[in-house]
């Protein structure tokens, strides 16, 4: 028999209580929770598993990032915290001479943010042919949605002078010849009863989607519940956070933006609008069973990092953006787990530590509870469990 009993440190639910002393598990799953000498007698021959004052919580659940993309992000160059157009450059040149290729191959680069560049101005074409002579190069903006390539990868794409924007898309020029600036549609190469998760950044794009699952719901009157997940939701309108409710909608927002990108939102949309992004505590006054995401691979899956922004809603600059829509760790702590299991129909067997559930935990060196919420992003993993074997440990 292989069972395991849990003490020792802090132990959190996230369910019905809140916090409990110990956690008995056998052959994968929960067999319950509450007093220590209780489950003890229960199971004796559990193996005890002091946590010496770490926190036990349910495992994360990523609620929106692409797996594969992560994986096929490893072997590309990372221009990760460039500073200037140079830095860019030598990143790429240090990584061909890592991982020579022949002549003519394609050199992909990702990670890259002009948000970070004096004026926000990164390499063009011309820059770019400098730093991979001979190779077709792409630069990939960090959040997937632009690139820029040199002279070479243009011509191997067929675009010149002549060749006209893509529906959706735009081709960045400079007098009248591309600049090796491609955005959404040109830079590209998550039935009934069937889940819909739909990107939504802005308020027109939300309420496309809220419309359009109303129409699907007067034609199809007993279709199941499909809990759809409008993703982003970056500014989704305290007006529209009603029509979610009323249609079962599961907003998944990206807090880290706020840190990453919120001067830029602060610039673009001005300190009112920007303020209500990713409304995270109007929400979940409105009883949303909102998610929270990394959209890795844009920003590492972290879902620490997620909990911190959406607690602290600080930029990068350190300037607090939208004090009314900050949210508690404890908040924080169920979106990562019990909404997220529910948005993917498996709120029966993940999401929190009760009797009867799979044993997909996660025991973090600190409580977050006990944090004071300027050092969440502090938080460091220990150890990953996943159906009572241990995955990973620090």
């Amino acid at each position: 028999m292989d069972a395991q009993l849990y003490f020792g440190g802090p132990i959190l639910t996230m369910d019905t209580p809140a916090q409990v002393p110990a956690l008995l598990v056998r052959e994968g799953v929960i067999q319950g929770v509450g007093n220590r000498e209780a489950l003890a007698a229960a199971c004796p021959k559990a193996r005890p598993v002091p946590l010496e004052g770490r926190a036990l919580l349910p495992g994360f659940l990523d609620a929106h990032g692409h797996f594969l993309a992560c994986a096929y992000a490893q072997l590309q160059c990372s221009v990760e915290g460039a500073g200037t157009v140079e830095e860019i450059l030598a990143r790429i040149r240090t990584y061909l001479a890592a991982h020579p290729r022949p002549a003519g191959a394609w050199v992909l680069a990702r990670d890259y943010d002009p948000a970070l560049l004096p004026g926000g101005r990164g390499p063009c074409r011309r820059a770019l042919d400098r730093a991979a002579p001979g190779h077709p190069l792409v630069l990939q903006h960090r959040s997937g949605h632009v690139g820029v390539l040199n002279s070479l990868a243009l011509e191997q794409m067929g675009i010149r002078a002549g060749t006209p924007d893509p529906p959706g898309g735009r081709i960045g020029r400079e007098d009248g010849e591309p600049n090796g600036w491609l955005e959404e549609a040109a830079a590209l190469a998550l039935g009934r009863g069937r889940q819909l998760l739909a990107h939504c950044n802005g308020d027109a794009a939300a309420q496309q989607f809220l419309e359009g699952l109303a129409a699907a719901r007067r034609r199809f009157p007993q279709a199941p519940d499909i809990r759809p997940v409008m993703v982003h939701a970056q500014l989704v309108g305290l007006d529209q956070l009603p029509q979610l409710a009323r249609l079962g909608v599961i907003p998944s927002f990206f807090p880290a933006h706020i840190y990453h990108w919120g001067e830029t939102h602060l610039e673009n949309l001005g300190p009112r609008r920007a303020a209500l992004l990713s409304p995270a505590a109007s929400a979940g006054e409105l009883g949303l069973p909102y998610t929270l995401h990394q959209d890795a691979p844009v920003l590492p899956p972290n879902p620490l990092e997620a909990l911190a922004c959406a607690v602290n809603r600080r930029t990068r600059a350190g300037r607090l953006l939208g004090e009314g829509q900050r949210i508690t760790p404890l908040q924080g702590l169920a979106a990562l787990t019990r909404h997220a299991a529910y948005q993917y129909f498996e709120e029966g067997a993940k999401g929190s530590l009760a009797p009867g559930k799979r044993a997909d935990l996660v025991i973090l060196e600190q409580n977050p509870l006990e944090l004071p919420s300027q050092r969440l992003g502090e938080l460091r993993v220990s150890v990953t469990i996943k159906d009572g074997e241990v995955l990973w440990r620090r």
